[in-house]
């Protein structure tokens, strides 16, 4: 299974610098597993079924990155 690279819009970052460690550590980890795997994770809610829990974008036809 190929993997995939996590880039995180200026905004994220920027967020993410905010974080405490700990919690920062956390972040990491949840983002290593959606480079491993994409579809982890489980639904928000089931109201709105058809919308994507995140906003991606697929940066090449054969590029493996979204960008969050």
């Amino acid at each position: 299974m190929p993997t995939w690279k996590v880039e995180l819009i200026p905004e994220a970052q920027a967020d993410f610098k905010k974080l405490a460690g700990s919690v920062k550590k956390r972040v990491l980890k949840q983002l290593v597993k959606l480079e491993k795997n994409p579809k982890y994770g489980d639904p928000l809610g089931n109201k709105s079924t058809n919308v994507p829990i995140s906003h991606t974008h697929r940066t090449g036809e054969t590029d493996n990155n979204f960008i969050m």
